[in-house]
């Protein structure tokens, strides 16, 4: 014959109070709660610095965007004010 076996759960459970059993039940609902709401806030958290980041990485690029614009405009008056004083050298000679 086969050989009979016993429940997986623990046999303390059997002689537990249902008292405690809620008890250790409620307890451990609770439990679960505050890790479900931990866990949340961190999402959220994250979430929300994942938002700031991308926003201050837009605003930097609008600001190199425009940095550049400027620093071409530069260039190209350095290089007429160049190319005038090349050509006053040149027309003084």
């Amino acid at each position: 014959m086969f050989p009979l076996s016993l429940p997986s759960f623990p046999l303390t459970l059997l002689t537990r109070s249902p008292k405690r059993v809620l008890k250790q039940l409620h307890n451990a609902q609770e439990k679960l709660e505050r890790a479900q709401k931990h866990a949340e806030d961190k999402r959220l958290a994250s979430q929300q610095t994942i938002e700031r980041l991308q926003r201050e990485y837009e605003e930097m690029a609008l600001e190199r965007r425009d940095n550049d614009e400027q620093m071409e405009k530069l260039r190209m008056e350095a290089d007429d004010v160049a190319a005038k004083v090349l050509s006053f050298i040149a027309m003084a000679f």
